[in-house]
């Protein structure tokens, strides 16, 4: 007796069923993933390409899994479930449990066709699973709202927050920790600390221990305010919430800089995390950087250039080759600079690259490459690599020593347009600096 097949329908044939991409809009994303985006899935280009919606595409995806779709609101999401699967776990792995019917848990998940994920969530919660489809920023929306009450609450509002002290007044305990956190478990302290340095739009926060105390910094606007001085004993304790935090297992080469680094969805904010540690002589010293996603969508008509510095930019990025230097102090917004020139670029017609220390944003298009990445902790060799994939434009971030920059200025003589982010406080310096890294005459 003859048998037949169900035929799978493949993503893409089902947009275009949907009428959601068109058949030329499908030829083309096919046609960058076979050239150069091979790493990244159809979905991700049509969503970058401004095809289709990441809720269309995910629909797909579930219909294709067996799976149903859901956009969540907290009416779906029942308090009894909240701690069925540890908070952790869930950040870590983009996983909301919804609610739970006699012995089967429901949880909504952004990869329905991860079996592994369903398996290992099932383990986790201890009992039988059962997944709908959500995407990944909706999962986070939800897990803010949810565990709101169990940390920290609402944040300040703005008009407690002066240019005087950016950090709201009740936060701050920074003599009298034990009566206002005392009991707070390590996690519980990480969470405040991360939701008060977005809403205070810190840059950085320091765990700094000492014999005594763990002093607490945020870094807004280039300067360290103090915010808190628990017990020393805390400072493991923190150092290693803020690790299950990140969720990855590090990466690259001790020396490599930044050793663990996460997205993550704040206040309903998208925002970067960058952890680096070190064992100092009283614990380990913490360095959290929060990197927020819309600082890198800001266009270069909104970094405050006026018409004619705009233009002398713009006039500078077109050019075939040649070296650009990004220059300023720390904390002075040279890696947005950097990174609203990198997006006024076409990827599509230029072969855009960059080699970061520790890479802050994503950008369609852009190969991104960092120690962490390619698993290279030589930053020379990284860039020499790098050199051989042919770029139009490459950028530097934070990695210019005397070897990378005689590779820049060599490609940028050669037909590579180089940006490069240079530590110095005006353009003499920046140039100054360059000249001290180079061999004599190499600028002329």
């Amino acid at each position: 007796m003859a048998t037949t097949t169900k035929q799978r329908i493949r993503l893409g044939d089902l947009l275009v069923a949907r009428g959601i991409v068109t058949e030329e809009q499908l030829a083309e994303a096919l046609e960058v993933q076979r050239h150069g985006q091979q790493e990244k899935l159809l979905g991700e280009i049509l969503v970058d390409s401004g095809f289709a919606g990441p809720e269309q595409v995910l629909s797909a995806v579930a219909e294709m899994s067996g799976v149903p779709f859901a956009r969540l609101t907290p009416r779906l999401l029942d308090p009894e479930v909240r701690n069925a699967v540890p908070e952790t776990f869930c950040r870590k792995h983009g996983v909301l449990p919804l609610f739970r019917v006699r012995d089967v848990l429901t949880v909504a998940v952004a990869e329905p066709a991860n079996a592994f994920l369903v398996d290992e969530t099932a383990q986790v919660a201890g009992v039988n699973v059962q997944t709908v489809a959500a995407t990944m920023d909706n999962i986070y929306q939800m897990l803010e709202q949810t565990c709101a009450e169990d940390k920290v609450g609402p944040p300040a509002a703005p008009s407690e927050r002066t240019a005087d002290s950016p950090i709201s007044a009740d936060f701050q305990h920074a003599e009298d920790y034990e009566s206002a956190y005392g009991n707070w478990p390590p996690e519980k302290v990480a969470g405040l600390l991360v939701q008060e340095a977005v809403a205070a739009r810190a840059s950085a926060i320091h765990l700094e221990p000492d014999q005594k105390v763990l002093r607490i910094r945020f870094r807004i606007d280039g300067v360290l305010h103090v915010v808190m001085r628990p017990p020393a004993r805390l400072a493991a304790g923190l150092a290693a919430a803020f690790n299950d935090m990140m969720g990855f297992p590090a990466k690259g080469h001790p020396g490599a800089g930044w050793s663990r680094s996460a997205p993550l969805m704040i206040q309903g904010r998208p925002v970067q995390l960058h952890l680096a540690s070190v064992d100092a002589a009283f614990g380990p010293r913490t360095l959290v950087r929060l990197v927020r996603d819309d600082e890198a969508e800001r266009p270069l008509e909104q970094l405050g250039c006026d018409f004619n510095l705009l233009a002398r930019c713009r006039e500078l990025m077109s050019a075939p080759r040649g070296l650009v230097l990004v220059a300023g102090p720390r904390a002075a917004g040279t890696t947005t600079t950097l990174y609203s020139m990198l997006r006024d670029l076409d990827p599509v017609r230029l072969n855009v690259c960059t080699f970061e220390a520790c890479i802050g944003f994503h950008l369609p298009g852009v190969t991104q490459v960092s120690p962490a990445t390619c698993g290279i902790s030589d930053a020379a060799s990284a860039v020499s690599r790098l050199l051989l994939q042919e770029p139009d434009v490459l950028a530097l971030d934070d990695c210019l020593d005397e070897r990378v920059a005689a590779l820049a200025v060599e490609a940028a003589r050669d037909d590579c347009l180089v940006f490069a982010r240079v530590r110095a406080l005006d353009a003499a310096g920046a140039i100054a600096a360059l000249a001290g890294a180079v061999p004599p005459g190499a600028l002329a």
